[in-house]
């Protein structure tokens, strides 16, 4: 993609058409030697940058120290139509009862599913639970079926290895009480905003965006990533609490913050700036 970007970002510039560009990952998240030379080369010509956390706002500015980098969420997603599920319909199509913890979306290694795996034990001394990993394998699922096998983990544990379409995705955000991300380093977290947009709490580790938008104790729990230990305890905590009312009211009241005018207003303004700048620039030749 990054040769494409940059001779399209380049022909805009040739015809004094802005560029605003809209940078999930400044960086890949699994690294190679080239990276920070084909992020220079892609993006060091667009007029303007956002991405969605302040990690990658310093690590864009360090790259390119003469571009204009600006911050922004992700916004929700409002495309589910929650009328078709309930908590109990979703409980029921799925053969499932009880607390219910979500792992959703496709399963790459920094995202620590093995740690979320490695917690479960420590959950199931303290509670009920049924962990639901929803999504496509990135790496070789037989690695986590071992793991789920020699933690004993198999009838806690259910696995959908297969893409997710929205009506899918909506029956198990319906039967979630809490979805987990227990990544290890992130950017920006559209599974948070799928979360966020169909009402559901998280416990997310204190990574990328999810450390800005997680507000702690208020719409979810924040931990340190890599620390199973850690995790379990805010799991439990969550259900033996009794959070999910509060956090469910939490969400919905905060979510004018992640609409998708919120994004436009933020888009359209260097843009408007920038074309203002080049009409300037035309009149005085």
């Amino acid at each position: 993609m990054a040769p494409m970007t940059a001779w399209l970002i380049r022909q805009a510039g040739l015809l004094h058409i802005p560029t605003v560009v809209i940078c999930h990952n400044v960086m890949p998240h699994e690294r190679n030697w080239f990276d920070a030379v084909l992020a220079r080369w892609t993006l060091g010509k667009a007029d303007h940058l956002f991405v969605h956390n302040l990690d990658d706002q310093v690590l864009a500015h360090r790259l390119l120290p003469h571009s204009h980098v600006e911050r922004v969420s992700l916004p929700s997603y409002q495309v589910f139509d929650l009328s078709t599920w309930t908590r109990e319909k979703a409980h029921a199509t799925l053969n499932i009862e009880g607390n219910v913890a979500l792992f959703f979306g496709i399963v790459r290694p920094y995202k620590g599913l093995g740690d979320l795996l490695n917690a479960l034990p420590f959950i199931l001394s303290e509670i009920p639970l049924t962990l639901l990993i929803v999504g496509e394998f990135w790496e070789s699922l037989e690695k986590y079926q071992r793991q789920i096998k020699e933690l004993g983990l198999e009838s806690q544990v259910r696995v959908i290895d297969q893409y997710v379409s929205n009506a899918q995705a909506a029956m198990y955000f319906s039967a979630a009480d809490l979805v987990v991300l227990p990544y290890r380093h992130a950017t920006g977290s559209a599974v948070l905003q799928l979360a966020f947009s169909l009402g559901v709490p998280v416990v997310a580790s204190r990574v990328g965006s999810m450390a800005e938008e997680v507000q702690d104790g208020e719409n979810g729990f924040l931990v340190n990533s890599g620390n199973p230990e850690e995790l379990a305890n805010a799991i439990v905590r969550f259900f033996r609490g009794q959070y999910a009312a509060s956090f469910r009211s939490a969400i919905a009241q905060n979510r004018a913050r992640f609409e998708w005018s919120v994004l436009i207003d933020k888009l359209s303004e260097p843009i408007t700036n920038q074309r203002s700048k080049l009409e300037i620039q035309s009149k005085c030749k």
